[in-house]
């Protein structure tokens, strides 16, 4: 892990990848490119995978050596990025650390496939996850495993713990935005993704925005964000209104970091740290 890895993306974060980020490129080439550098900024660890057909859902799991315990992981990417395999860096790190096994399923992407595509194929995935299983999720999957929670609780059942990942909780296309310090995205670019995922979506619906969700009976709650981030706002409502359901919630800001940083593990000296915080969470 590397201080100076982190002092770099503090350059090249707004000045290189905010700029890539913002041009509008078709989605195809958007996914392509993500595809390609996943790899590359997540160190490998080359541990065992497999995968699992969860109700239709296919679903890439990591098995650490002696696994105990599994985790529902939905990756991130905005709703129109990401999969099983371009998280299978990031799932390494996350299974090595939690020592357990890491089931990360392949949900729809828009705009081809906008809301409630994606969180009908993590419901889907969830409702027949071998249990008991902890629930987590990083930015959209962040977003989606709250969705993923509130079917869960409505059913009568909970997650072991739940952790997420600076997760975009409002997506009212009218929202002013809060004061921010962004590094990674400008707020274009944010709202871009959001128009494809929810398209016509009412957005005040929680399975939209789960900011407007309950969640009496959820597990404790880990939630990590990159502080002075777009979505920094969002989280905080979020803890404010879980806390008022009886939850018992974690909220950690790390500075000088932009969003979704923990997805550098390996590389970086503040993911590491984070998988650390969510290794200590998920045993508490």
């Amino acid at each position: 892990m590397s201080a100076a890895f982190d002092a770099l993306r503090r350059v090249t974060a707004p000045w290189i990848e905010r700029p890539l980020l913002a041009l509008p490129v078709p989605w195809t080439v958007q996914r392509r490119a993500f595809a390609l550098t996943l790899p590359i900024i997540t160190e490998r660890l080359g541990l065992r995978a497999q995968w699992r057909d969860l109700d239709g859902i296919p679903a890439r799991v990591t098995l650490p050596e002696a696994a105990s315990g599994r985790m529902l992981y939905l990756h991130g990417g905005g709703f129109v990025m990401g999969s099983p395999e371009g998280y299978a860096g990031f799932a390494g790190h996350l299974a090595r650390a939690t020592g357990m096994e890491v089931w990360v399923p392949r949900y729809r992407l828009a705009p081809e496939h906008p809301w409630p595509a994606a969180p009908d194929d993590t419901r889907r995935a969830a409702r027949a996850m071998p249990g008991p299983f902890h629930l987590a999720g990083d930015s959209a999957g962040g977003t989606l495993a709250l969705v993923v929670l509130q079917d869960m609780l409505a059913r009568g059942t909970a997650p072991q713990s739940v952790t997420l990942i600076s997760p975009g909780t409002d997506l009212r296309p009218d929202r002013e935005p809060a004061p921010h310090r962004e590094l990674l995205f400008s707020e274009d670019t944010l709202r871009r993704f959001q128009r494809a995922y929810v398209a016509g979506a009412d957005a005040t619906d929680p399975t939209v925005s789960p900011v407007f969700g309950s969640y009496r009976g959820a597990p404790r709650t880990l939630i990590e964000i990159a502080k002075g981030e777009f979505l920094e706002s969002d989280a905080r409502r979020l803890a404010q209104g879980m806390r008022a359901d009886g939850v018992a919630v974690a909220l950690h800001a790390q500075p000088g970091v932009p969003h979704d940083y923990h997805i550098f593990a390996g590389r970086s000296a503040a993911a590491d740290r984070a998988l650390v915080r969510i290794a200590g969470h998920i045993r508490q």
